[in-house]
């Protein structure tokens, strides 16, 4: 058997391998050090990355406070936290949410901004941290009413103004607050001012939308009780109209005795104011049923309606000296609509073209059919509206001119009338006119209803006949 011979290390030898032994210990007590570090820093990340989805996520604002709080504390290693508000009105700090505080210190956290290191916050709008293990006296006996050992305060800033603070506390720890600590607060103070605002935003649009529904609802009971006074005072004066326009024909009639030369001018204004009352009640039931029952629609041939108004309104064009002339396409494509709406259209458009033209003057209508509408103008040599009236011209009884040669009667809801049936089909109007040259009204139509739209707005048609 061979023998081996040990050759014994120096203490030279043995100091070294000390010292490699300490060296690779240390190495691993830093990597140990920096692996908590690291794991210690994606921990706070990570926090402040759930913090930052919460604020749009989570609805409840208490709820999200408090995890801000919560991660405050986490995040400093300290051992309490805070959220404190102004209250504009009483210049005070008031308490929003809390971490690691009793109740009775909790209601002592109402401070004025005048009197307290919060309150220099405020007021500077700059973070404030003091303290560690050689700076704990009675200076920091703060908010709590009682001793830490360090404490760090950040600013909440909503557009450039400060309104509130949050705060963390160390009482046992003689750590002080760091850098890093302060950079890590016044990011979540950051995420506490989002919140806040988003929250004061979400609560004025509830209200703003509280108070519209509350705004909507009383106009639909002023709608309501305006159709039943409609209707009332409708049937109200009917009856008696009916019964004042009969007498007035049996007095004109001589059923109760002869009626003298002069006494029949006095019966024709009555019979005519009388007609006058009748024609605006039947005006006003027209826009309040187009309000509140709609359109019922069918196929309508527009040119059958077109020529029945106007058969209907050439007896009054010939008293008035006028011609009518139409310029209608042959075939023309039908329509859904509201037969006896549309007739009011037409009749209304009509009417009004006699009523303010001169004696030769000459009323025209036209149509053009464009793919998915139909294009209609009245066009008159009339009197004319001054440019300053057209933007009202629409309006519930509004009248734009009078004629200097003869008196004008009407409501004032004719034209109020065509557009609301128009615009009810889906349609527009529109208005082109010169004083002294006439008037043309337009209006398209879908051929496929309201919900069809229109592929243009109505323009005038062009003429050289007018």
């Amino acid at each position: 058997m061979r023998d081996y011979l040990i050759k014994p290390y120096t203490a030279d030898q043995v100091a070294t391998a000390i010292e490699d032994a300490l060296y690779l210990s240390r190495l691993e007590e830093e990597k140990d050090r920096l692996t908590h570090q690291l794991q210690q820093r994606v921990q706070e990340l990570t926090v402040l990355e759930r913090i930052g989805r919460s604020v749009a996520a989570v609805l409840d604002l208490d709820t999200l406070l408090n995890r801000i709080v919560e991660a405050s504390v986490f995040i400093t290693q300290a051992d309490e936290g805070f959220l404190l508000l102004l209250d504009e009105d009483t210049h005070e700090l008031y308490l929003r949410a809390a971490k690691n505080l009793e109740e009775d210190q909790v209601r002592l956290l109402r401070l004025k901004v005048t009197d307290s290191l919060l309150g220099q916050v405020v007021q500077t709008g700059q973070p404030f941290m003091r303290g560690g293990a050689e700076d704990a006296d009675s200076e920091h006996k703060v908010v709590t009413g009682y001793l830490v050992r360090a404490l760090l305060h950040v600013p909440l800033v909503i557009q450039d103004q400060v309104v509130g603070v949050l705060s963390v506390h160390k009482r046992t720890s003689t750590r002080a607050f760091s850098q890093n600590d302060l950079e890590r607060l016044s990011a979540l103070a950051n995420y506490a001012a989002i919140a806040l605002q988003n929250a004061w935003l979400h609560e004025a649009l509830k209200d703003h939308t509280t108070r519209i529904e509350a705004a909507y609802a009383e106009l639909q009971e002023i709608s309501k009780l305006k159709i039943e006074f409609v209707q009332d005072i409708s049937h109200e004066l009917r009856v008696p109209l009916t019964f004042i326009r009969g007498y007035v024909d049996l007095l004109r009639e001589g059923a109760f005795g002869e009626v003298s030369p002069e006494q029949i001018e006095p019966l024709d204004i009555i019979a005519n104011r009388t007609e006058r009352i009748n024609r605006l009640v039947s005006d006003m039931l027209t826009l309040q049923r187009l309000e509140s029952e709609g359109l019922e629609l069918v196929e309508v041939n527009l040119a059958g309606i077109v020529f029945m108004a106007i058969e209907d309104a050439r007896a009054a064009a010939r008293r008035a000296g006028l011609v009518i002339r139409e310029e209608i396409p042959e075939n023309l494509s039908p329509l859904l609509g509201g037969p006896d709406q549309l007739s009011r259209v037409f009749d209304n458009l009509l009417i009004n073209a006699i009523k303010f033209s001169p004696d030769g003057g000459t009323v025209i209508v036209r149509i053009r059919e464009d793919p998915g509408q139909v294009n209609v103008d009245v066009s008159d040599t009339g009197i004319g509206i001054p440019a300053d009236k057209l933007d009202r011209l629409f309006d519930r009884f509004y009248r734009a001119s009078e004629s200097e040669d003869k008196p004008i009667a009407g409501t004032g809801l004719g034209l109020s009338i065509v557009k609301a049936i128009v615009e009810a089909h889906g349609g527009q109007v529109a208005v082109e006119s010169q004083e002294g040259q006439g008037s043309t009204f337009s209006f398209s139509l879908p051929k496929d209803g309201p919900e069809a739209g229109l592929v243009s707005p109505p323009t005038p048609l062009a003429s050289s006949d007018q």
